[in-house]
C-alpha cells in the first residue's frame, strides 16, 4: 500500500510556512521550524520572513531569517507576479515594491524564477525537516503530495506563474517513490478548514449556522464563508461570494514607519538598514503590534530608540526614549483596520441579504489577524447575533499551512476525524467564450454585423456565451464542455480559442469592457483536410467544417482545460494554455 507524505506549502507577501503529516499519522501535522536565523527570537517560529538575498555568485543565496540585516534584500516580491493594472495604487506606487522591482531586474532574474529561488530553498529546508523527523528511508519511501496556497482575488495569470514557480523550484523534482502530486487551494479555504476542524465538535456550532472565515496575511485580506451542511461527516457549502482586497499588516507596518519619521523628525534615516530593521523586530514586530488593543488601554508605550539617532538637530547623538499614546496608535491602526472591516462587513450584509440572518461567527486567521485591536475592532462592528473568534497563540497564524495538509489529507480519504469537506463553492468571476451568431436585427447591433466569408450570411460578432456565471454554485457546474466549429477553405491547421472572464454581477451578451480576455487555448492536432464534412453555401462555394469540444474544469481556485476531437481527449502535449 502506498505511503504519503501530505505537504502544505503558505507562500506569503510577508512571511512563509510549511506543514506536513505522514499518511498513517494523519492526525499528527507537524510544522515545519528550526530556520537560520540573524535574528533573536526568531530560529524556532512557525514561519520565516519571505526575503531572499541574491548574491553576486549562483551558490551565494540567502533567505527567510538568514538575510543579514544590513544588505539589501527582496521583500514583497509575491506581489510583483500581479500586472501593475491589477495592484493597488498604494502598492503600485509603494517604496517596497518600487525597490524590490529595482532588485529583481538587477538580479537579471525573472520575477518567476525568484519566486522559484524562494520556493527552492523552503522547499529544501522543509524535506530536510521531514527527513529529521520521521528518517531519510522513509521519507524516500513515500510519495509527496503537495498542496500550494493562492490568494483567492488573485487573477489566473498570478496563479499560472505560481504554478510555474513550483516546478522551476524542483518541487515536481522526479523521486522513486512515484510522482509527486501538486495541487491548489484558495488561502481562505485552506485557513477556513483548519479553523473550522478546530471548532467543529463545539455544541454551538449546528447545521445551518453561518460562519466568515478572515484570512487576513501580510499582503491580502482574503474572506470566505460557509454554511455548515451538516456535522456528520463535517460538510460545508460556501454560501455567498468571498470577497478580498490588499490591505494586509504590511500596510499597518507602513502607517507605523511613517509615524516613527514624522515623531522624530526624520532623524530615524540616519540609522544604517540593519539597525532600522532590529528597532522595528523589537518594538513594533515582538513589541507594540501584538499587544495593542485600543482606547481600552489607557497608557503610553515607551519606545527606545537606538543610540545612533539624531534627535536634537545638532548632530548629537543620544539615546532616547520616544513615548507614544494609545489615540496616536488608534490612528496608525484605524486608517487599515476600517478596510478589513468594511470588507467583513459586506460579507456579513451578503449573507443576511441572502439568508435573513446575520453569521453566527466571524472567525480571524492570518499572521494580522493575531492583531487585538482588530479583533476588538470587528467585535463592536459585528451584529448582535455575531460572535468573533480568535484562537490564541501561533494557530491563527499557521491555520493557512495546517489548512493545506486538512485539504489533501481528506483528498485522499486518509482520516475520519479530519474529514471536513467543503461540499460546494460558489463561483467569483463569470467564464464565457465571444462567439459569433446568425444576425437577428431584433437582438443584434448593426454595428456588430458581418459576412461569413464560408457561408456567406449575416453574422454578429462580439457576442458572449457564458459557461459559468459569477455567484453560481461550482458543485453543478465544475466541468462544462463547450462545441466548436471551425470553416476551411483548405488544410487544417493550428486552432486557437480564446476564454473570458467577468467581475461584472451581470455578464453581457455582448462584449464590453467588464470582459477580458483569460486565456488562449491553442491546439494543433493532424487532422485529414478530406475527411471533414463539406458543406455548400449559396453561391455554390465549398468549403469543410471541423467540430472540437472543450472542456473548462473550475473549482472556484484554478481552472483547467482539455480538448475533445472526435470524442477523444487530445493528448496534453498538443494543447497550450496562454495566459492574457
Amino acid at each position: 500500500m502506498d505511503e504519503f507524505i501530505i505537504i502544505g506549502i503558505d507562500f506569503g507577501t510577508t512571511y512563509s510556512g510549511m506543514a506536513w503529516a505522514y499518511s498513517n499519522e494523519p492526525e499528527d501535522i507537524e510544522v515545519v521550524t528550526t530556520w537560520n536565523s540573524e535574528l533573536s527570537h526568531c530560529s524556532d517560529l512557525e514561519k520565516t520572513p519571505t526575503r531572499l538575498y541574491l548574491g553576486k555568485e549562483d551558490d551565494d543565496i540567502k533567505w527567510g531569517y538568514a538575510v543579514p540585516q544590513n544588505v539589501e534584500a527582496l521583500e514583497w516580491f509575491k506581489l510583483l507576479l500581479l500586472k501593475e493594472k491589477d495592484m493597488a495604487s498604494e502598492i503600485r506606487y509603494s517604496s517596497k515594491i518600487q525597490e524590490a522591482r529595482r532588485l529583481q531586474e538587477a538580479s537579471k532574474k525573472g520575477v518567476v524564477d525568484v519566486v522559484a529561488c524562494f520556493l527552492k530553498q523552503l522547499w529544501k529546508h522543509g524535506l530536510q525537516s521531514i527527513g529529521e523527523a520521521i528518517g531519510e528511508d522513509l521519507l524516500e519511501k513515500c510519495i509527496l503530495h503537495v498542496v500550494m496556497t493562492l490568494p483567492a482575488i488573485w487573477p489566473h495569470y498570478a496563479q499560472e506563474s505560481m504554478k510555474k514557480a513550483a516546478q522551476e523550484a524542483g518541487i515536481l523534482g522526479k523521486r522513486h517513490s512515484g510522482e509527486t502530486v501538486l495541487r491548489f487551494i484558495s488561502e481562505p479555504e485552506a485557513a477556513a478548514l483548519a479553523t473550522i476542524k478546530d471548532h467543529s465538535k463545539k455544541s454551538t456550532i449546528q447545521t445551518g449556522d453561518h460562519i466568515v472565515v478572515c484570512d487576513a496575511g501580510g499582503g491580502t485580506v482574503d474572506l470566505i464563508s460557509y454554511q455548515v451542511y451538516s456535522k456528520k461527516p463535517f460538510l460545508l457549502k460556501e454560501c455567498v461570494k468571498g470577497d478580498g482586497g490588499l490591505c494586509g499588516g504590511i500596510f499597518l507596518d507602513e502607517k507605523f514607519k511613517e509615524f516613527v519619521m514624522a515623531r522624530t523628525c526624520d532623524a530615524m534615516r540616519t540609522l544604517d538598514k540593519a539597525r532600522f530593521n532590529k528597532f522595528l523586530n523589537d518594538n513594533w514586530e515582538h513589541g507594540i503590534k501584538p499587544q495593542f488593543r485600543g482606547h481600552g488601554q489607557n497608557r503610553s508605550w515607551g519606545v527606545e530608540l537606538p543610540n545612533a539617532v539624531v534627535t536634537n538637530g545638532k548632530g548629537k547623538k543620544r539615546a532616547s526614549t520616544l513615548e507614544i499614546s494609545t489615540p496616536e496608535l488608534v490612528d496608525v491602526f484605524r486608517p487599515v483596520v476600517d478596510k478589513v472591516q468594511s470588507l467583513v462587513r459586506y460579507q456579513a450584509m451578503s449573507i443576511v441579504g441572502k439568508y435573513g440572518k446575520e453569521p453566527k461567527f466571524i472567525v480571524l486567521v492570518g499572521g494580522f489577524g493575531r492583531s487585538p485591536y482588530l479583533f476588538e475592532q470587528l467585535k463592536l462592528s459585528a451584529g448582535n447575533e455575531t460572535a468573533v473568534l480568535q484562537s490564541r497563540g501561533s494557530r491563527p497564524w499557521v491555520a493557512i499551512c495546517r489548512g493545506a495538509v486538512i485539504h489533501g489529507i481528506t483528498t485522499l480519504g486518509l482520516s475520519k476525524s479530519l474529514n471536513v469537506k467543503v461540499k460546494t463553492r460558489v463561483a467569483r468571476m463569470s467564464y464565457g467564450i465571444e462567439i459569433s451568431e446568425y444576425f437577428d436585427p431584433s437582438i443584434h447591433s448593426d454595428a456588430d454585423w458581418y459576412i461569413d466569408s464560408h457561408t456567406l450570411r449575416p453574422m454578429a460578432e462580439k457576442q458572449m456565451r457564458w459557461f459559468i456565471r459569477q455567484g453560481q454554485d461550482l458543485s453543478k457546474v465544475s466541468s462544462v464542455r463547450q462545441t466548436f466549429w471551425r470553416k476551411f477553405g483548405s488544410r487544417v491547421g493550428p486552432i486557437s480559442e480564446g476564454f473570458c472572464v467577468s467581475a461584472s454581477p451581470e455578464p453581457p451578451s455582448r462584449r464590453d469592457r467588464s470582459v477580458s480576455e483569460l486565456c488562449k487555448v491553442n491546439w494543433d492536432k493532424k487532422i485529414n483536410f478530406d475527411s471533414l464534412p463539406v458543406r455548400t453555401n449559396s453561391l455554390g462555394g465549398v468549403y469543410r467544417s471541423l467540430e472540437f469540444e472543450v472542456e473548462i474544469t473550475c473549482d472556484g481556485t484554478s481552472i483547467d482545460f482539455a480538448v475533445f476531437y472526435m470524442k477523444e481527449r487530445v493528448a496534453q502535449t498538443k494543447v497550450q494554455v496562454k495566459y492574457s
